[in-house]
């Protein structure tokens, strides 16, 4: 991701080596479907980097004020909620966390999402001769699953709601907004237009019911370690950071975000509440 490694061509093939001033395509580095290790060591490392900094911050010299490393909390989105479900699963000093956009199992949500899944299948295609929906085409993407699984949030999703608060933001969409379109929120999902197989575990909502995340649309708490989720019916994948497609909806994010860090985990602030879809009724 933002990385430039490589001269690629138009249509993002590798022609030579050492960059070229050009970002390379996303994630061509990160997710590299020739080798499947490859992919798993960087979600491995992704996770060690994360606990070095978490020591790290316990001896760091800032012109400043020290960082108060007894309450340390943690803000992941995209593939930083992916790699930050495993890491606050592993490291107990993490406190009351925000997960924004995830997903578990990690190679089906690259199969089923609007933005990588056609770039997925058509490189699988020409390179591998595997055709989208084929057996063949399942077989490897299983096979890739089960080695990059010790590494993917679908394994560690109890032990991270487990001990600390946790806030799942999550982009459904409604009323002409499509849900999120870079992780699916489940696969397949609404925005699938190539058949993509099911996977029962991969996307947003299986991690949210592997957590037993609770959904919400009005203020919560206090209460200790709360485990909830907003799934806001506006905005797109990076409307927690960014207000281009959606203004309210990043102020509410950020809004609900301060809250739950803030309070460590006790007590989640919503103040726009027609920005979010209404729990159904058990």
């Amino acid at each position: 991701f933002d990385l430039d490694l490589i001269v690629q061509d138009d249509n993002g093939n590798t022609i030579g080596l050492g960059g070229d001033t050009v970002i390379d395509s996303s994630g061509s580095h990160f997710t590299n479907f020739s080798n499947f290790q490859n992919i798993r060591d960087n979600l491995r490392q992704a996770v060690s980097d994360l606990f070095t900094l978490t020591y790290a911050l316990q001896g760091m010299n800032v012109a400043g004020d020290t960082f108060d490393t007894d309450n340390i909390f943690f803000l992941g989105h995209s593939m930083g909620a992916i790699v930050g479900t495993t890491f606050i699963a592993n490291e107990p000093n993490v406190k009351a966390s925000v997960l924004a956009n995830g997903g578990a199992s990690l190679v089906k949500v690259m199969d089923g999402s609007a933005s990588f899944g056609p770039i997925l299948s058509a490189g699988l295609a020409q390179q591998a001769g595997l055709i989208k929906g084929s057996a063949d085409y399942e077989a490897f993407l299983g096979a890739a699953q089960t080695v990059i699984d010790s590494a993917d949030p679908v394994n560690h999703t109890t032990a991270a709601a487990t001990g600390r608060g946790v806030l799942f933001f999550e982009i459904v969409g409604g009323n002409g907004t499509p849900s999120d379109l870079v992780v699916p929120i489940r696969v397949p999902d609404a925005n699938d237009a190539s058949g993509t197989i099911p996977a029962p575990l991969a996307g947003t909502e299986p991690q949210l019911a592997l957590m037993g995340l609770t959904q919400v649309n009005v203020t919560q708490g206090p209460s200790s370690n709360l485990l909830v989720s907003t799934k806001f019916v506006s905005g797109d994948h990076r409307s927690v950071l960014d207000p281009t497609a959606d203004a309210d909806v990043t102020t509410e994010m950020q809004t609900q975000m301060a809250s739950f860090l803030g309070t460590n985990g006790a007590v989640l602030v919503v103040t726009d509440a027609s920005l979010l879809q209404t729990p159904a009724v058990p």
